[in-house]
């Protein structure tokens, strides 16, 4: 069994992955979000730590045992082609900088980050390459959800293995595509009658050129990249759904389908449901997360 910490835990797509990958076994997530961690620990029994990472000490992560792996899910803004772009000196990338800086002093045996693609020619990743290319070979992939459902969710993982495991290859990650189910089977029955769901008269007509407008039932319909501004974003924050009756946004649990979350996970009732907008586009896909993690268990294991 590895022993992992999930850095900026969010509401547990590593948890939900770890699930189906029998090998991997959460000693203690951190997050300092209060509804992601009171939706984390609603669904997960993982100690979870709510201290600012830029606060953690090489002291306080040896206390927590032996460690093989550290998931990291910083924050994209610095990186997303949505914000400012700036990178190194935006402040939210302080967290990714001081673990970078304790995984140089504790070297964990494997550390996987997920970020959007613009990290792929970020500073902050050349500094993680130059701090750390000493005791790790690294492996970069750019995966999307299209390969399993009929959404676009692209993203960038980073995987960094110790130099005394097996490599890991972009080509030994690629997952070949297969059959995948139509969106019309991610669709809850009777959403289309749920009036929380339903958007607010006037903004079609507003915003319709630069809506993504779907149907679900027909067989190429694919849902673009939902956002932590989904409801609220009205350009690029993820797709509407036509109905007879109108059009409405996907639900929370449509959308944590697609995510890949199990059928049993689900809110704690305080959640509202701009917040839960807000944690699922925040969050992951477990799917892609499952699949690397599978790869680099068997490498661990050796």
């Amino acid at each position: 069994m590895i022993k992992c910490l999930e850095f900026f835990a969010g509401i547990g797509a590593f948890a939900a992955a770890s699930h189906k990958v029998a090998m991997a076994d959460i000693v203690c997530a951190f997050d300092q979000n209060p509804w992601a961690n009171l939706t984390y620990r609603h669904n997960f029994a993982h100690k979870v730590d709510n201290r600012a990472i830029e606060s953690l000490t090489s002291k306080d992560l040896l206390a927590l045992g032996k460690i093989d792996l550290w998931w990291m899910s910083p924050p994209c803004q610095p990186y997303s082609r949505r914000g400012k772009q700036a990178d190194l000196e935006d402040a939210r990338a302080a967290s990714l900088l001081r673990l970078v800086a304790l995984a140089r002093e504790i070297k964990p045996r494997c550390i996987m980050i997920e970020n959007v693609l613009g990290f792929k020619t970020s500073r902050a990743l050349a500094h993680i390459k130059a701090v750390l290319g000493e005791w790790y070979h690294f492996a970069e992939i750019e995966m999307c959800s299209s390969t399993w459902v009929p959404m676009k969710r692209p993203r960038y993982f980073v995987i960094a293995l110790a130099r005394d495991i097996e490599p890991l290859t972009e080509s030994a990650c690629f997952k070949p595509l297969s059959k995948k189910p139509a969106l019309i089977a991610f669709i809850e029955p009777g959403s289309d009658q749920d009036a929380s769901l339903q958007v607010p008269p006037g903004v079609i007509e507003q915003y319709q050129r630069v809506l993504n407008i779907i149907r679900p039932q027909d067989p190429d319909s694919y849902a673009i990249c939902f956002t932590s501004n989904y409801q609220s974003c009205r350009t690029a924050g993820g797709s509407i759904i036509s109905h007879p009756g109108g059009h409405r946004f996907f639900s929370p649990r449509e959308m944590l389908s697609l995510f890949g979350f199990p059928i049993e996970y689900d809110f704690p009732e305080q959640i509202s449901l701009a917040n839960r907008y807000r944690l699922i586009g925040n969050s992951m896909d477990v799917r892609q997360v499952a699949h690397l993690l599978s790869l680099v268990s068997s490498r661990l294991a050796k």
